[in-house]
């Protein structure tokens, strides 16, 4: 008894580190991306504020999308640090 209730509450732990842990997947459009140098530019900006965010640039339709457990608001100023326009 003592040990079944020792499991589940070390499962529950664990889910609950899961669900608070997850990242978000963030997309946004940023207009002012022109080309490759923009996409480093805004890349390197925010996994030098948020290093664990994985970042992708879609360079031709002007979409950056983060994975990351930062709040939308706190990309939106990294981005706009470098000089671009978020939507």
């Amino acid at each position: 008894m003592v040990s079944s209730l020792i499991y589940l509450t070390l499962v529950f732990a664990i889910f609950l580190d899961f669900i608070y842990s997850r990242a978000m997947t963030t997309t946004l459009k940023v207009p002012s991306i022109a080309c490759d140098g923009c996409a480093k530019t805004i890349t390197e900006a925010i996994q030098s504020n948020i290093p664990s965010a994985d970042v992708s640039v879609d360079v031709a339709n002007k979409i950056v999308t983060i994975e990351t457990q930062a709040s939308e608001e706190e990309l939106k100023k990294v981005i706009t640090e470098t000089g671009h326009t978020v939507e």
